[in-house]
């Protein structure tokens, strides 16, 4: 029973790391200023893990 929790885990996870690296992907699925949104708030999220707190929305 763990074993099938920890293959969605790792699925899901893959999941996001693929939308983490291509983040334009979701884009021709959904409206664009959406997924335009989204890699703003991922490239905000990513500086700000890597200690850069400049904002990109300017």
């Amino acid at each position: 029973m763990i074993r099938i929790w920890f293959i969605t885990a790792v699925s899901i996870g893959i999941t996001a790391a693929i939308a983490l690296i291509f983040p334009g992907i979701e884009g021709r699925f959904s409206d664009m200023r959406a997924g335009d949104e989204l890699s703003r708030s991922t490239d905000r999220l990513s500086n700000s893990l890597n200690g850069k707190s400049k904002d990109l929305t300017q």
